[in-house]
Parts: structure tokens; sequence; C-alpha cells
């Protein structure tokens, strides 16, 4: 008796044992709160997605529970509310073991819901059989709806972030391997019906949530959402409710003794979609409310992304029902735009608009009230276009211009009758198309010349008037960030228009049955350029494509960064050179800042010629006390008196500053700290192009451009703090976009390059000008909690002295060119009066700005080790440190 006892009491203690370190689940102990948040639970009917979706709801979230049966569905739903006190809580229909239900069910909450915070893959089963779609039911509800749920949904994710996607996978996925063969075969992951083959497929699926999982967080980085999988726990739920009896019978003790609540089972789930600084995380699998490590086999990158990639060609190519639905949902089904805006006042330009797409979006336009210019090749059709438009629409402000994408001799003429003639550009619709053709006017093929090229012209020519919608491309987007303008490529459809009537007539027999069966008509095809032309709240998407009147994610290579950017460089150098310098290289600007400045203290370094005089004038201007810090004491003399001939202002002074002598610029600056009581601007304006070295026997341009205003800047830092809002503001250019910091030359030579050839003291001067970017870049970090800030500027191409030392032959070159093209130092100095008087930059301090505004710079300007590194060395050649 007493051996049985001690067995007994020996069986009750490992179970204890058992339940306090293995199947006790800790509590999850996030007290975040969702109001205004929207979370999906697949599965959230019963069991453990039940019960996250109630912890959800009672932190205020706006619940969708994505199920299959409806009834139970709906009696949850009713649960959670009363539960929670929470009437967020709503059913949506979805079946994930078909991928049309998934479809249906992404398309209906796009519709309905503006944002998505949270997307938990909970549901899932153990159960044999096969999908609508034919695919293996477990590996088609655990993986692939999942899959395909998660991917459909990602967009409006990104939208909402930081927000999350947690799939509840199983430690099942210990015993589980991939087959991709099995895959291809037989669209499963395993053969077998037994109970056993179950089970292993089973474990297969949970296995493909950890590596999608895992390959997910890769193609998220860089985004604001992040990834989780995890176990949930050894815990009592419906998951094998399709199993036999038999089974149930020989499980239910252990159910009894070793599986927990669904509240339990919950906990893991809440805690990696609520957990606080666990998005370094992403990607990883959780137990037990905590990270933890996995088999090799579940973060092989081979096989996550090869699981990923045929997960995609599954969801593609999966039998004719999934091509039927691919075809009428994308292509044929066309939703109309809903927008009620009223375009009275407002100018519209719709290239190609004298037939198909573009007539009708011109005429809908018309309607709205707008000032329609068809621009076209073909006078006679755009001519009865106008006509027609004009008395569909009862609008006399439709008119025709002449336009031969065809030609950019053709476009330019355009955009000089246009800017002559209007005052206004509202919207630009890029709608002319072909399909057919042999070489433009220009020698380009005449499907990228219309198609692309002649567009592209065409937008950055009209840039500069009051454009408020251009529909255009990726890389267009990025560089009009920060601007008013955005820009949307689309899809109109499959719709019936001229774009082939190029084509050869055995084309066209073939082609005309395909488009009387599945090809929409030219108002339907309309209807997403309206959208993206009229449609409120889209300004977010700029740069995006849409189809359908909706956003819709591309391929990777039609977002592929790097394709973009070359693209569009490689049009640039396509357009002509005349264009291209006059809209970019030589383009004005005007300082619109209004601060008042009078009673604050200026440095102007080199102020007693071309911009920096310029910059000094305008300064004297506004009541600045302003010091022309110069080399050359005649020339900075005759300067004041311009000024205060100019000004009336008697408050401009000169004090000598050689910035090629590092005692030259500690002299200045103790000086100047002696005499004046504030500096509130510093300018770090003079430059130059020259050969030499400098009286301490560093690189003249090097020693002058960026040691000197180094020296000058770190002397005179603290009288700066004591303002109470100072800015250092230094000139670079756009040359440095072809610089380099060689710092083994640096200080092998104490300069930044070596040659006395006319490019390599060019080369220099390009590595000078990196300095300047770097510095302010490195500036900016350590004033950072000071009430100062920094900038940098291109002040555009601009006809100064700064070349005065180039060889004879080189300004016989120069100077025809800088007649015609540069700009006046009045007009260079508008960037450096911004960045002294606009209110409202700071947060800005360390960027780089041209023609008044912020803009971005290359990697290599913004590199913190090497701006860090620069500041060190130049401390250490200085004699700072």
């Amino acid at each position: 008796m007493f051996t049985v006892l001690l067995i007994c009491g020996g069986l009750v203690g490992l179970y204890l044992l058992l339940y306090v370190t293995v199947l006790k689940q800790p509590k999850c102990k996030s007290t975040a709160k969702l109001h205004g948040k929207t979370v999906i639970v697949t599965g959230a009917n019963t069991g453990i997605g039940k019960a996250t979706a109630l912890d959800l709801a009672k932190r205020g979230a706006r619940v969708i529970l994505a199920c299959r049966d409806e009834s139970r569905a709906q009696a949850a739903v009713t649960d959670i509310q009363r539960e929670s006190g929470n009437k967020e809580v709503l059913y949506m229909h979805l079946d994930l073991a078909s991928l049309k239900s998934v479809r249906s069910f992404a398309e209906n909450f796009l519709k309905r819901e503006s944002r998505l915070d949270i997307l938990i893959n909970n549901a899932g089963l153990v159960v044999g059989g096969k999908t609508e779609d034919g695919f293996g039911r477990i590996f088609g509800v655990n993986h692939l709806g999942h899959f395909l749920l998660t991917t459909l949904l990602l967009e409006r994710l990104k939208e909402s972030g930081p927000s999350r996607i947690v799939t509840v996978s199983s430690n099942a996925h210990w015993w589980g391997k991939i087959d991709f063969d099995c895959i291809n075969t037989h669209k499963d992951l395993g053969l077998g019906k037994s109970a056993v083959a179950i089970m292993r497929l089973y474990g297969h699926s949970k296995l493909c949530n950890v590596l999608f999982t895992y390959e997910l967080a890769k193609r998220l980085k860089g985004t604001n959402v992040t990834c989780y999988s995890l176990h949930p726990g050894a815990i009592k739920t419906e998951i094998g409710r399709h199993t036999s009896i038999l089974w149930r019978l020989v499980l239910a003790p252990f159910f009894l003794l070793f599986f927990f609540d669904v509240e339990s089972g919950a906990q893991t789930s809440l805690y990696c979609a609520l957990q606080q600084g666990i998005e370094s995380l992403s990607g990883r699998y959780f137990s037990g409310c905590a990270v933890q490590n996995v088999f090799a086999k579940a973060r092989d990158d081979a096989v996550s992304k090869k699981l990923w990639e045929v997960s995609e060609r599954l969801l593609i190519c999966g039998g004719l029902v999934g091509f039927y639905l691919l075809l009428c949902v994308t292509m044929l089904r066309l939703p109309k735009c809903k927008s009620t805006a009223k375009l009275h006042g407002k100018t519209v330009i719709v290239t190609g608009a004298n037939t198909g797409i573009g007539k009708a979006t011109a005429l809908d336009l018309a309607k709205r009230g707008a000032r329609v210019i068809l621009a076209c090749r073909d006078e006679s059709r755009a001519q009865a276009a106008v006509t027609h438009i004009q008395n569909e629409s009862g609008n006399k402000e439709v008119l025709y211009m002449h336009l031969d994408l065809a030609s950019l001799k053709s476009v330019r003429s355009f955009v000089e009758n246009f800017l002559k003639k209007e005052s206004r550009l509202d919207i630009l619709i890029n709608n002319a198309g072909l399909v057919m053709g042999d070489k433009t006017e220009d020698g380009f093929g005449s499907i990228f010349g219309i198609n692309h090229l002649g567009h592209f012209l065409l937008t950055i020519l009209l840039l500069e008037s009051k454009l408020c919608n251009v529909l255009f491309t990726h890389e267009l987007a990025k560089r009009l960030k920060g601007t008013n303008v955005t820009c949307y490529s689309l899809h109109p459809g499959g719709i019936k228009t001229e774009i082939g009537r190029h084509v050869n007539i055995w084309w066209q027999l073939v082609l005309v049955p395909i488009l009387l069966l599945f090809f929409s008509d030219v108002e339907s095809g309309a209807q997403t350029s309206l959208y993206c032309a009229l449609q409120e709240g889209i300004e977010p998407l700029s740069g995006r494509y849409f189809s359908n009147c909706a956003v819709q994610n591309v391929s990777a290579k039609a977002r592929d960064d790097a394709v973009a950017k070359k693209l569009w460089e490689v049009s640039e150098r396509l357009v002509a050179l005349y264009v291209v310098l006059v809209e970019t290289l030589f383009k004005k600007s005007k300082c619109k800042g209004t601060a008042d400045m009078t009673g604050k203290t200026a440095i102007i370094t080199g102020g007693n010629t071309g911009i920096g005089k310029a910059t000094a004038l305008d300064l004297a201007g506004r009541g600045v006390r302003v010091i022309l810090a110069c080399r050359n004491q005649k020339k900075a003399e005759g300067a004041i008196n311009d000024i205060k001939k100019a000004t009336g202002s008697n408050d401009i002074l000169f004090m000598e500053l050689d910035l090629g002598s590092l005692k030259s610029v500690r002299a200045f600056a103790e000086n100047f700290l002696k005499s004046e009581s504030r500096l509130d601007l510093l300018i770090n304006n003079a430059g130059l192009v020259a050969d030499g070295r400098t009286e301490d026997g560093f690189g003249i341009e090097f020693g002058v451009n960026h040691l000197g205003h180094f020296l000058l800047t770190c002397l005179l830092l603290d009288r700066l703090k004591e303002s109470p809002a100072a800015r250092v503001i230094t000139l670079s250019s756009m040359a440095h976009r072809w610089g380099k910091i060689d710092f083994d030359s640096l200080v092998a030579t104490k300069d930044l390059g070596s040659g006395r050839y006319s490019w390599q003291f060019f080369q220099a001067y390009c590595n000078s000008k990196l300095c300047n970017i770097l510095f302010t870049h490195e500036l900016a970090k350590r004033l950072k909690g000071t009430n100062v800030t920094c900038y940098s500027v291109h002040p555009g191409v601009v006809k100064t002295e700064l070349s005065r030392h180039v060889s004879l032959w080189q300004k016989v070159f120069i100077e025809p060119v800088a007649r015609l093209l540069f700009l006046d130092p009045k007009t260079g100095a508008q960037t450096t009066l911004h960045c002294a008087s606009q209110e409202g930059i700071e947060h800005f301090s360390g960027r780089y700005f041209s023609c008044c505004a912020v803009e971005e710079v290359s990697a290599k300007a913004k590199d913190d080790a090497v701006a860090k590194k620069l500041w060190e060395v130049s401390e250490r050649l200085s004699g700072l440190s």
C-alpha cells in the first residue's frame, strides 16, 4: 500500500512540476489601450481567437471577427460586446479554404475600413481533405489562406503603422518539413489520410507559419510593420473537432490534465500584438510571452524565400477559377469615381484627349466646370472633340492646343505657349499612348518616346506652374516630397480604345473578339483617372499605382528605387541639355522669409562680392548688424559703401579674416568676441576654386572652403549659443555630388586631392563641398538640445568671382555660358536668406537646401561615420584637439 501511495505521490509531484515549469502560461502584462485602432482576428468565433478578440475589445479596439460560420460568429460578437461593453465588434465572412472568399473579404474590408493596426492570423484546423481550390485542407487554411490574406492587406497595414501581424503557429512545427515536390505535384504538404499522417501535415503547416513570418519580416524591413509567429501553449480548443470519435476519447484525459483554457492560450498572441519594445524581434518565434529560438529549418533563408515564391505562384495559378476571378476582378469590373468635386476656376491639361479614355476624362472634367485643354497632335480630330465636349457639357472653356509627344521640340513649344496664355495649372493628366510605331522625330523608339519621354519632359517643364496633381511615377513622388504636388500612375482597365490603331490588320482581327467580350467602354476607363485627379484624402498615396479607383500593389520591379532613379537620370540625359540646365541647374527661387531681424548680428565670410555681398545687402535692409569678414580690406570697404547707399543702414562694418590662415581665423574670433556682445547668424559663404597651399600647408580649397570655416564656427559656437535662436549657414554646392573624402590622402598630403590639372583641382573643390555638407550634418547632431541650428545650401549656378583664379583659357570657355545661363548673385543669395530668415525650419537642422527648399542628398553626404571622422580629423588639423 505504501508503495502505491509513493508512486501516486510521485506522479502528482511530477504533474505539479510539469504544470509550473512547462504547462503554465504566463499572462500578457501590457496595459496598452487600443481606442481608435482596428484589429482583424481570423477564426475568432471560438477558442483562442475569441479570447483574444475579447481582450482586445476590452482595450477599446474595433475588432473584426473574420470567420466562416456566420451563426457562431454572430453569437461570439454578442458575447464579446456584452462582456467588454464595446459595440465596435463586428463579423465579416471569411472562409480560408476558398481563395475567392479571401479576396472578397479583403476587398470588402478595404472598402469599408480606413485603417488596420493588428492582423492576427489565428484560425487553424487538423483535418484531411481538399479546399475549394484543390489544395490540401490543412495547407490551404493554416498557411495559404493566411498568406494571401496578409499580402492583400499589407498596404493598409503600412498606411496605419506602426502595425503588427501575429500568426499563431505551434511547437508542432518541430516535426514539420517542407516538401516542395509534393506541393508542386499534389498541391499539398504531404500524402496520407491516417491520423498520424494528418498530424504530420499539421506540423508541416505550422512550420510554414514560422517560415512565412521569418520571410515576411525581411520583406517588411524599413517599414513600420512588424510580424511575429507564436506557440500559444497546450490549449483546450476546438482545433481537433474534425478528428474521429476514437481520437477524441484517447485525447480527452490528456486535455483534462495537461491542457489549459483558451484565456491562457491567448496570452502570447496578446503579448505579440501589444507589448512595446519588441519591434527589433520582428520575424521571431514566441512562446510563453517570450521570444524562443527555433531549429535551423525554421529560419532557413533559402527555404523561406522559396516557400514565399511557391505560395505566390499557387495563388496566381490556382486553376481556371482563379484565372477567371483575376480577370473579372482586376480588369473587367470597373467601379465609378464617386467624387462630387467641382472644378470651377481650375485648369486641366489632358494629353491625347481627342478620343478614347482621354476624351471621356476631358468630358467629365468639363461637366465639373474645369477649363480643359486638349493637348493633341491631330488638329481636326481635336477640334471635333472640343465641339462635342462643349455641346455635351455646356462648358465653353474647352480648347485645343497642339502637342506632338513624338517631338521634344513640340513639347517645349506647347509648354511655352501654355505658360504665356494660362495663369494656372491644377491637374496634368498624361493620358496619351500607343502600342506601335517606328521612331520619333528625335530618333527615339516611338513607344518609349511618346509613352514615357515626351510625358517626362512635359511634366518637368510644367512643374514650375501652380500644379496641384500630376499623374506620373514612383521616382517623381520622391522628388516632389515636401511640395504641394502629388502624382499617381494607374491602370484604366481593359478598355476599347484606339490605342492599337497602328497595329496590322491581322492583329486587329485577332483582338476584335476579345475586345467585344472582355473590354469595357471609354467612360468606364476614365473612372480611375478621374478618381486620382479628384478624390480628396489620397495625398499620402502619392507615387502609388491605382486600378479600379483604389490603390494596388505592384510587382517588385515596378517599385525598384534603383531602377526608378536610373530611369529618371537616363531620361534627363536624353532630354535636350538646355531644358535640363535651365529648369534644374539655373532654376530661380525667391526667399519668402519675413521674420523680424532688427537688432540681430550676422557675420558673412567673403561678403565683399558676389553672393556674400548680395546676402549682406538684404540682411542690412532688414535691420541686421552685418560684419563683412573678408581678406581684402579695400574691396570690403567698397562693398560697405554700396550697401549703406542702397539700404540707408550704417550698421555694417569690416573685420579682417583670411580663411587661408588659421592664425588669422583665431585672431578674427578673438577680436569679434571682444568687440561684439552677440552673434545670431554665422554665414560661411566664402569659397574658391584654385590651386596652391594655405599659410599652414593645407590644400587651398580644403583649407579655405572647409577647414577655415570649421575652425571659425567652433571658436564662435559659445557666443552663438548665447543668442535666443542662432543659425549657422554654410554654402556648399551641388558639386558635392562628385566629391569624396580620402582620409589617407588628407593625413599624408594635408589635402583632399593632388595634381595641378584643372580637372584635379575641380575635383578637390567638389571634395571640399562634400566636407561642407558632412560638417553641417555632424554639427547639427552636436548642437542637438541647444538653440542653435545649422544648414548647408546650394546657391544655384551663379555668376560670381568664385573661379577668378582659374586660367585664361578656362575663363574664355566659361564666360559665354555664364552670361547666357548663370544666375545673378542676388538670385544666388535667396537660399542663404531662406535658411537665415525662414521661420519653422528648425527641425531641418543639419539638412541641405536648394532653391529655398530642403533637398535630399546622396548617402555619402549623410554618412554618420564619415561625418564624425571628418570632424575629429578637422579638430586635429586645426589645433582644436
